[in-house]
This record gives C-alpha cells, sequence and structure tokens, in this order.
C-alpha cells in the first residue's frame, strides 16, 4: 500500500437502520504545512462540492431520479494538519450502484472540465454561506476554535474565497479525485 492508496476499499456492517446508508470517501495526502493555504483548499474543495454533489448537479439529479439515493445527500471535506478527504454520504438500496456511477461520473468531469458559470454560482453560495454562519454565535465559536487552533483566521474567510479560481478547483479535482483514494462504507439493516 502506498501512502496515497486508502486503508481499505470497503467497510461494511449491520445496525438497526431501516435502509442501508453509504459513505463515499476520498482520501486526500497533499496537505499543507501553512494555515491560510489549508483554509483555501477547504473553501474551494466546498466549491468542488457544491459542483459536483448539491441537489442541483448532474450527479444528484441523475441518482436520485433512478431513485438510488434519498433526497438528503450530503457532502463535505475536512482538511487538517495531519488528515484531509472528502465524503459523500446518503442511504441507498444499491450502494455499490451508487459507488459506480460516483467513478464514471468523476471521471467525466476530470475528462470534461469543469463549467465556468456552475464555478460562479458554486462559488457565490459558498461565500453566502460563510457570511450567513456569522448569524449564529455557536457557529462562530465553533469556527473561532477550529480557526484558532488550525492557525488561521475566520475573518480571513471572504477573502480567501473570493480569491479562489476555477483553474484552482480544478487542480484539486485532478489532483486528489483518483481511484485507489476512494473507499466506500456501507451500513446494512440487521434483516437484511
Amino acid at each position: 500500500m502506498t501512502s496515497r492508496q486508502r486503508y481499505r476499499k470497503r467497510s461494511e456492517c449491520k445496525l438497526h437502520v431501516s435502509k442501508p446508508m453509504f459513505a463515499i470517501g476520498v482520501k486526500d495526502m497533499d496537505i499543507s504545512s501553512d494555515p491560510s493555504e489549508r483554509m483555501k483548499k477547504v473553501y474551494a474543495a466546498e466549491i468542488l462540492n457544491e459542483m459536483l454533489f448539491s441537489q442541483s448537479s448532474g450527479f444528484y439529479n441523475t441518482l436520485y431520479e433512478k431513485n438510488l439515493i434519498s433526497p438528503d445527500l450530503s457532502s463535505g471535506y475536512e482538511h487538517t494538519r495531519r488528515c484531509s478527504f472528502n465524503v459523500i454520504s446518503s442511504e441507498s438500496d444499491d450502494p455499490e450502484a451508487v459507488y459506480d456511477y460516483f467513478v464514471k461520473y468523476i471521471e467525466k468531469a476530470k475528462k470534461d472540465g469543469l463549467d465556468k458559470e456552475t464555478f460562479e454560482f458554486s462559488k457565490r453560495t459558498v461565500y453566502a454561506s460563510n457570511i450567513k454562519s456569522f448569524d449564529s454565535t455557536e457557529e462562530i465559536a465553533n469556527n473561532m476554535v477550529y480557526n484558532l487552533f488550525d492557525g488561521a483566521d475566520i475573518l480571513d474567510a471572504p477573502d480567501v474565497i473570493d480569491s479562489i479560481t476555477l483553474e484552482y478547483v480544478e487542480k484539486i479535482l485532478n489532483d486528489m479525485y483518483k481511484e485507489e483514494c476512494y473507499a466506500m462504507s456501507v451500513v446494512d439493516p440487521i434483516d437484511k
């Protein structure tokens, strides 16, 4: 196993859930030692997640129309001093079909490139979400503590988001999304 590969391709267990749940993980080994670069990458990955996996994306709509995912598909990216990964999760009666579609969808996005208009819309969405987070005392505290421990300043976030380019987001797509770095965890109902 190289340091770029995931630890295990599949992980499964059975619990008291009504429908199978899955999480597709993407291991990212490009961890910056600079807190400002980590912050920039976090927001760029959020923009990329918005482009690829939001409810307006082709990924979501295709899988939802085929009844392969529940309406609550979510994605999230973590990038700290020690680890970096992206996770896409939902419920599905056929997680393997979702995984297969994910792999093909990402390869097509890498081959075709990202749409400039979708990038601009997604960037505005992430920017607005960041500004809206200042409406909540709890979110301010959580973000402040997270950034304090990471060596960054939450007040830099709007400028950092504004500086992100389509080319930078495409670089993340091409550098991070490699099949040898994908893993999937599935939780099946006990009675299945």
